[in-house]
């Protein structure tokens, strides 16, 4: 199978490739496993995993830019 680099990079994997992986429905979630000069190797990520995947970063700024400081100063204001 053939597939052809888009202007953006992008490439369409094959219905043949997707029916043999069962990857029927959009958003589904693939990770690259190796990357050769010549070759790229992907995974497909089973659905149990899909779900924590979607909350990744959800906290990232729940303790502001400096999340040590924060820290201590919520440590600070129980110990008053």
């Amino acid at each position: 199978m053939q597939v052809k680099v888009s202007a953006k990079h992008q490439v369409v994997i094959p219905k043949a490739a997707r029916k043999k992986l069962r990857l029927s429905n959009t958003g589904a979630y693939m990770v690259v496993k190796n990357v050769t000069p010549t070759e790229i190797t992907f995974a497909k990520v089973s659905p149990d995993k899909t779900g924590i995947m979607q909350y990744a970063g959800i906290l990232k700024n729940e303790w502001g830019k400096n999340p040590v400081a924060t820290l201590r100063k919520i440590r600070d204001e129980e110990w008053d």
